[in-house]
């Protein structure tokens, strides 16, 4: 029986090594990974603007995309007053009702 119990002695402390030893390397490498993840430096790689009115980013007001007759307007919010296109109905803009564009980002300025 003694020998038994040692056997289970030391695949026990093996083990424990092992999960410590995981432990310790999983930790390493993931504060790594999020370190590389969450840092942020100023030398930011940017996507040119794109060109096609239907993509996220695009830079362009109603009447370069789609030639729809639009007034800049402002919008009041709870953070202030916000940029915005009012594209009013009417024949020249075929079935549009109304539309907001509210920009809220740091290209607002591009949004006039």
């Amino acid at each position: 029986m003694g020998k038994l119990w040692r056997g289970v002695a030391w695949t026990g402390a093996v083990l424990a090594v092992l999960l410590a030893a995981y432990l310790v390397i999983g930790s390493v490498v993931t504060a790594r990974v999020l370190t590389r993840v969450l840092t942020v430096s100023a030398e930011q790689p940017q996507a040119p603007p794109s060109e096609n009115p239907f993509d996220l980013g695009y830079r362009g007001d109603p009447g370069q995309a789609f030639g729809y007759a639009f007034q800049s307007v402002s919008v009041p919010t709870d953070l202030g007053p916000a940029p915005a296109w009012l594209v009013p109905a009417g024949p020249e803009n075929g079935a549009v009702w109304a539309v907001w564009a509210v920009s809220v980002s740091p290209n607002a300025a591009a949004h006039g």
